[in-house]
C-alpha cells in the first residue's frame, strides 16, 4: 500500500471517530444530595464511578443548583411584600397547587427549583448536554413532562431504578477504590425538613419575616388550607410533601428514617456557614406555573361499593357510622376517599378487624408450622377459576410422586411459581430447591453450570474443582427453565441423567449418583420443535410425564378482579404498599388490555400504579401509557376541509355526552366543557333541537 494511501486512510478514520464523537450527546447525571442516606454502603467516590458504568459521562451535585438559586430567593424575600411566599422546591406541592388550589398560585415563588436550575445552567454550558436527574423523587417525573418545563430535564430516574440498574448489569459500586468525592458543605443538609432556611440563612428578624416549616401530606394541605383562607400569617413557607427527600418515596435505602437523618448531619461540620450563592450571567431561573385545576372527580357506585368492600362494609347493615373518621356516613367518606381527601384505612371498626384478623393470622402459622411452607407456596399460584383449581389439585396429586414434570406456559404465567409449590408439597420440601435458565449461559459454561467440573479441567477451573447444580439439587428438585433452548449436545447428556441418575463431571472420569426430582419449564411448543428436529423425541417424552399448561391470562381474564385483590394484598405484605381501590374505568382498561407479559406484568404494573396513585384510588391516569394502546389498524383518513372536519367531530362528541348523560343537556354540556348555551347553540346548527 503506497504511503499517500495509507495517510489518507487514517485520516479517514480520525474524522469518522471525531464525527461519532461528536453525535455522541454527553449525558450528565445530576444527583440528589440524599443520595449520601440512599446508598450508605458506598462512598461518594464509589456511587459516582458505579454511575458513570452505566453510561453517564459526568455526575453534579444538585447542591450546585441550590447554590445558583439562594441568591434569588433572597432577593426575591427581600422585595416581596404582604403575601405569603410558597417555596417551588417541592414538585408534589407545586403540582397540588397548580392541580387542586390554583387560588395560590400567586403565592409560589417563581424561582426555580435546584434541580431545574442546574440543569438550566449545565445546558447553558453545553447545549448538546442531557441532563438526567437521579433522587428519591416520583412526583420529579412530572414535573419534568410539564408543558412550560419541556427540554429541561431529558429524564429523571429514582433510587430505587439506579439500584435496579446495577443489580441487572452486574455493576458493584463496592469494587471501586477511589478517593473521589465532594466538599461538603451546608447545602448536603437540604434533604431534611427546613434545608432551604438553612441554606438561605435568614431569621424571622432579617426580612421582618415569620418562617414556617411545613412537612408531611397532611400537614401540608392544613397549612395551605389555611393559607386560602387568609387564615395563615407568616410570609414565608419551606413546605415539602414528605418529610424531607430523604423519606421520598423511592429513596430505596437499608436504613429507616432516623437513621438517614442521623447520618446525614453526623457528615456535616458544626460551624458551616449559609451560602453564598452563585450568579451567572445569562442564567434565567425565573419560572411560570399553569392552571391545571380540574374539578374533584365523582365516584359512580360501582367505586362507592368496592371502597366500601374494602374497609369490610358489605352489608347495609355495615355502614351503621361510628363517626371516628369524621365524616356523616360511610357513603360521604368513600367519596372523599375517592376525591383522595380521606384515607382509606382512616375506618375504627376496619382497623380492629384488621388487628384481629392479624392475631389470628399469626396464631393459625404457629399452628400450622409444618404445613406452612407448602400451602404459602400453593397460594402463590394466582386466581380462583376452574382452570386455576385444577392446576392446584393436579400439583398436589403430581408432588406426591418422584415423575419429571413439564411445566408449560408463555412467560410470566408463573411456571417457576408453580415448581417451588410442588417441590414445598412433595416428600423433598427439606431438600434444595435448584433453578437454572438454560436460555441465560452459552453451552460451554451450561454444561460446567449443570454437571459441575473437576480440577483443571479447563483454564481458569478452580482448585479443588466445583460441583454442579445436579449435584446441588441431590435429596432435592431440580428446574431446567427454558429447557427449549438446551443444545442438542447438552440434550443428549440430560436425557442420560433422567434415564440413570448417574452424572459425570467436566473433566472427570468417576460417575457420580444423584437423587434428584427434574421439573423442566417452557414458553414453546416442544411438539413443534420435535417434528423441526429442534428438540430431541425421547428427551420430550422422558420430560413430560406430568405435563401442567398454565393458561395466559387472556383467557382468564374474568379472574382478573379477583387477581387485582391478591396481588394489592401481597405488596402489601411484602412491599408495604399500601392497598387502593381500583377504580371502574381503570378495571375497564385493564380487562380490555391483552397482557402478553401475564402475571408478572399485572403485578408491575400494580406495583407502579399504587405507588403512583397519590390518594387511595388508582385511576386511569396512574397506569402506563401503552395500555391504553390498543392493536387496531389505522382507519384511513379521508381528506376534507378542515371545517367540515371540526364540524363532524363536534357532532360526534356532543351525540356521545348526551347518551351519556341520558338525554340531560345541563350534564351533557358539563361533560364536554362548554357553557349550556353554546351546547344550545350547536343542537340548534345540526337541527337537534325539538320542542321536547
Amino acid at each position: 500500500m503506497c504511503p499517500k494511501s495509507q495517510t489518507n486512510r487514517k485520516r479517514l478514520a480520525a474524522n469518522q471517530r471525531n464525527a461519532g464523537k461528536k453525535r455522541r450527546q454527553p449525558v450528565i447525571a445530576i444527583l440528589a444530595p440524599s443520595f449520601r442516606v440512599a446508598f450508605p454502603e458506598f462512598s461518594v467516590g464509589q456511587v459516582i464511578m458505579a454511575l458513570k458504568a452505566i453510561g453517564f459521562n459526568e455526575v453534579e451535585p444538585v447542591t450546585k443548583g441550590i447554590e445558583l438559586t439562594v441568591p434569588v430567593y433572597r432577593e426575591y424575600l427581600a422585595r416581596v411584600e404582604k403575601t405569603t411566599v410558597i417555596s417551588s422546591y417541592c414538585p408534589a406541592v407545586v403540582m397540588l397547587i397548580q392541580k387542586h388550589m390554583p387560588e395560590l398560585i400567586p403565592n409560589l415563588a417563581p424561582i426555580d427549583s435546584a434541580v431545574l436550575a442546574l440543569a438550566k445552567y449545565l445546558k447553558l454550558q453545553n447545549r448538546e448536554n442531557r441532563v438526567v436527574f437521579i433522587g428519591p423523587c416520583v412526583a420529579k417525573k412530572e414535573e419534568a413532562r410539564d408543558e412550560n418545563l419541556v427540554g429541561v430535564l431529558d429524564g429523571v430516574l429514582t433510587f430505587r431504578e439506579i439500584r435496579e440498574i446495577w443489580q441487572e448489569k452486574g455493576i458493584r459500586p463496592a469494587i471501586y477504590k477511589t478517593p473521589l468525592s465532594w466538599e461538603e458543605s451546608l447545602t448536603e443538609l437540604f434533604p431534611v425538613s427546613g434545608g432551604l432556611l438553612r441554606n438561605l440563612g435568614i431569621k424571622g428578624r432579617d426580612y421582618n419575616l415569620e418562617l414556617a416549616v411545613v412537612e408531611g401530606k397532611d400537614e401540608c394541605l392544613k397549612v395551605l388550607q389555611a393559607v386560602k383562607r387568609g387564615e395563615f400569617n407568616g410570609k414565608f413557607l419551606d413546605i415539602l410533601f414528605c418529610r424531607g427527600c430523604i423519606d421520598g418515596p423511592e429513596i430505596a435505602s437499608p436504613l429507616e428514617f432516623y437513621g438517614r437523618k442521623s447520618l446525614l448531619f453526623s457528615q456535616q461540620r458544626s460551624s458551616q456557614p449559609p451560602v453564598q450563592g452563585l450568579k451567572v450571567a445569562g442564567l434565567d431561573l425565573s419560572r411560570r406555573y399553569i392552571n391545571k385545576y380540574q374539578p374533584l372527580p365523582e365516584p359512580s357506585e360501582h367505586d362507592i361499593r368496592e371502597i366500601l368492600k374494602f374497609t369490610q362494609k358489605i352489608n347495609p347493615e355495615d355502614e351503621l357510622n361510628c363517626g371516628a373518621c369524621g365524616y356523616e356516613s360511610c357513603r360521604e367518606k368513600a367519596r372523599a376517599v375517592y376525591q383522595g381527601l380521606a384515607e382509606i384505612h382512616m375506618c375504627l371498626p376496619y382497623l380492629l378487624n384488621l388487628s384481629q384478623g392479624e392475631i389470628e393470622y399469626y396464631k393459625d402459622r404457629l399452628r400450622n408450622l409444618d404445613r406452612a411452607k407448602p400451602m404459602l407456596s400453593l397460594e402463590r399460584i394466582l386466581g380462583d377459576l376452574p382452570e386455576v383449581a385444577h392446576i392446584k389439585a393436579l400439583s398436589e396429586r403430581a408432588a406426591q410422586s418422584d415423575s419429571t414434570i413439564l411445566i408449560t406456559g408463555e412467560s410470566g404465567v408463573g411456571k417457576e411459581v408453580l415448581a417451588q409449590a410442588i417441590h414445598y408439597l412433595s416428600p423433598r420440601a427439606n431438600g434444595p430447591f435448584i433453578a437454572i435458565n438454560c436460555a441465560a449461559l452459552p453451552e460451554m459454561l451450561l454444561e460446567s453450570e449443570l454437571f459441575g467440573y473437576e480440577e483443571g479441567a479447563f483454564t481458569g477451573a478452580r482448585k479443588g474443582g466445583k460441583p454442579g447444580k445436579f449435584e446441588l439439587a441431590n435429596g432435592g428438585t431440580l428446574l431446567l427453565d427454558e429447557i427449549e433452548d438446551l443444545p442438542l449436545t447438552m440434550q443428549a447428556k440430560l436425557l442420560r441423567v433422567l434415564q440413570e441418575r448417574v452424572i459425570e463431571r467436566v473433566g472427570g472420569t468417576k460417575s457420580i449418583k444423584v437423587d434428584i426430582r427434574i421439573i423442566a419449564a417452557t414458553n414453546q411448543d416442544l411438539k413443534k420443535m420435535v417434528a423441526e428436529g429442534r428438540f430431541r423425541a425421547d428427551l420430550y417424552y422422558r420430560l413430560n410425564v406430568i405435563g401442567i399448561h398454565i393458561p395466559p391470562l387472556r383467557d382468564r381474564i374474568k379472574d382478573l378482579p379477583r387477581l387485582i385483590d391478591i396481588i394489592g394484598e401481597k405488596l402489601y405484605r411484602e412491599k408495604g404498599i399500601t392497598p387502593k381501590v381500583i377504580a371502574k374505568e381503570t378495571l375497564d382498561l385493564l380487562m380490555t388490555y391483552h397482557w402478553p407479559g401475564n402475571i408478572r406484568e399485572l403485578e408491575n404494573v400494580l406495583e407502579r400504579s399504587m405507588y403512583l396513585a397519590e390518594g387511595s384510588v388508582v385511576r386511569p391516569e396512574h397506569l402506563p401509557s401503552y395500555l391504553f394502546e390498543k392493536d387496531l389498524p389505522k382507519r384511513r383518513v379521508q381528506i376534507k376541509p378542515l371545517k367540515d372536519a371540526v364540524r363532524e367531530l363536534e357532532k360526534e362528541l356532543i351525540e356521545a355526552a348526551l347518551a351519556e348523560a341520558g338525554g340531560n343537556k345541563v350534564l351533557a354540556s358539563e361533560l364536554l366543557g362548554i357553557p349550556r348555551a353554546t351546547l344550545y347553540l350547536r343542537l340548534k346548527e345540526f337541527g337537534w333541537l325539538s320542542e321536547n
